[in-house]
């Protein structure tokens, strides 16, 4: 990579590299890649920033890093389907989990990665929304959507006047944008140092990782999400099978990949 775009941040585009690499084979399962102070070299960056995309990718199970050995590319994971998911059940944290926050939001340009996910073209720019589920004293989940600004004009300016804003509740009512489904994966993962930092937890600290897509009605793209669980105050439930429909509803504070609270994303 010879030239950045000014307008993302230099490790998406980092990871976004490695990635492509890893997706054309010129990174094969089990390769090792250059230490950080070379691939600092090779990108004209700093290791920070190099070390940060390596994390995201070793999280997101592109990368294995081992101790005293380098990091090397991953061999692919399994995925399987799964129907229904019910989290959080423990009533007595229903308060604590309800409670939500936007912590972070801006206007940027996507990488191509996530712009080719969401049908945008290179000049579309996106929304990026951080939310905060939990309290200050008990943080429990971070999820960022990337949401393109087309579909909502003017959204963030709802910002500067509500503290607690329901983004999707704000994208269902003034824009006429339902969220119908979602296509997400998940899978067990150690914190990184940026998500243990917003979850006050040590970084490798076991979280829950989800991330995908989330569709309005009619098909529409609507968000691209990325969120991460502490795994030891979440729990989830997979039920499978064609017929689930005699079995017994728990009262749950979260349901489904959406994961909501009281019906609504959160």
């Amino acid at each position: 990579m010879t030239n950045f775009n000014r307008h993302i941040p230099y490790y998406y585009q980092i990871k976004e590299e490695i990635l492509q690499r890893i997706n054309r084979g010129n990174l094969a399962p089990g390769m090792k890649l250059p230490a950080e102070t070379d691939l600092a070299d090779q990108f004209g960056v700093s290791r920070p920033t190099i070390r940060q995309a390596l994390a995201e990718l070793t999280q997101e199970g592109y990368l294995l890093r081992e101790k005293g050995r380098g990091t090397f590319v991953s061999r692919p994971g399994i995925v399987d389907n799964a129907q229904v998911f019910t989290t959080f059940p423990d009533s007595e944290s229903s308060q604590v989990a309800n409670q939500t926050r936007t912590i972070h939001y801006h206007v940027l340009r996507p990488p191509s990665s996530i712009a080719q996910d969401l049908d945008l073209s290179p000049e579309d720019r996106v929304y990026e929304i951080t939310t905060l589920r939990g309290t200050e004293r008990e943080k429990l989940a971070v999820r960022m959507s990337i949401i393109p600004e087309k579909l909502a004009p003017g959204l963030l300016d709802r910002f500067s006047h509500v503290s607690h804003l329901d983004v999707y509740r704000i994208l269902e009512e003034d824009y006429g944008l339902v969220p119908v489904g979602a296509e997400q994966k998940f899978q067990a993962v150690p914190a990184s140092e940026k998500d243990a930092a917003l979850l006050a937890v040590r970084t490798g600290t076991p979280v829950m990782l989800w991330q995908g897509l989330i569709y309005a009605s009619g098909g529409v793209k609507l968000s691209r999400v990325r969120t991460i669980f502490r795994g030891d105050r979440f729990s989830f439930t997979i039920r499978q099978g064609k017929d689930v429909s005699n079995l017994q509803e728990e009262k749950v504070v979260g349901v489904g990949i959406l994961d909501t609270i009281d019906g609504r994303i959160w």
